[in-house]
């Protein structure tokens, strides 16, 4: 079960990680027409799989340079996004201040007429506050019209509508909008191009010894075990046969002991002598 799921693991891992590669080769060539970020990745993934096998095999050496040059392809992919990325915020910026424009020209000419109201209202009352003469008529007159410049202009405002802004963060977080927005822009695209390699590299990785599948010894192993096993029992046969032989003519070789006599024949070697008093003796 372990090892299916680790396995499942991988599989997901390669497909994740050739979805964010494919996304990120056609955003650069919708942005740059070309793919270097893309294949900067793609080759940052093959050289983290061989620095891996290289570890796993004690060529440090070949390890330590394909892990730098793994590094510096992640680079090249994460600059690649990032000045895209730039490239597409501006854009942005730049097409949300068009659209202000405008409305901020409407808004100057707006200000301006106020202002040109303002003053007109300053001479009537200097002028008028002596009586209503020909200069003060005229001075109506020209407030009069500075008063429909000025609902005019206000009017062609209205219709532009309201001012885009650039950032939609700003009314929550304020003044951080910036670093945010920049931060969004970025972030997201070098993490999804850097976390193809890092997929990638997951899914083509050595498998594990506690997942590898127990597979059982190979017919021409089995078969050569089976003929060390006969020959190991005959050299056994033959070292047991060997042994008896040697004892046997061990056996020969020594003179043989004669037994000790028995107590029955010891009595009869020796004959007994009958003494006077019916005593026997030897």
């Amino acid at each position: 079960m372990a090892r299916t799921f680790y396995m499942f693991l991988r599989a997901v891992a390669i497909v994740a990680g050739l979805v964010c590669t494919g996304y990120g080769a056609w955003l650069s060539w919708e942005h740059f027409g070309t793919l270097m970020g893309p294949i900067a990745a793609v080759v940052a993934a093959v050289l983290f799989i061989t620095c891996e096998h290289a570890a796993k095999d004690r060529l440090w050496g070949h390890a330590a340079s394909m892990g730098v040059l793994a590094v510096l392809m992640a680079t090249i992919s994460s600059a690649a996004i990032l000045q895209r990325n730039a490239d597409t915020q501006a854009s942005r910026v730049h097409g949300v201040a068009s659209l202000n424009l405008p409305r901020v020209q409407a808004q100057a000419a707006l200000d301006d007429a106020k202002a040109a109201l303002k003053s007109t209202e300053e001479d009537k009352k200097a002028e008028c506050s002596s009586g209503r003469g020909l200069k003060c008529q005229n001075l109506e007159k020209s407030l009069a019209e500075a008063r429909k410049t000025v609902e005019a202009k206000r009017s062609e405002l209205v219709k532009l509508g309201a001012q885009q802004t650039e950032s939609t963060m700003a009314s929550i977080i304020g003044d951080w909008s910036t670093v945010f927005d920049r931060a969004m822009a970025v972030a997201p695209a070098i993490a999804l191009e850097l976390a193809a390699p890092a997929l990638l590299a997951f899914g083509f990785a050595p498998i594990p010894a506690r997942y590898r599948r127990k597979q059982g010894p190979a017919p021409e192993t089995v078969a050569l075990q089976a003929s060390l096993d006969a020959a190991k029992a005959e050299n056994d046969k033959l070292a047991a046969a060997l042994k008896k032989a040697r004892g046997k003519l061990r056996k020969k070789r020594e003179p043989r002991q004669p037994a000790p006599p028995s107590p029955a024949q010891v009595a009869k070697a020796r004959p007994l002598k009958v003494v006077a008093g019916g005593k026997s003796s030897t």
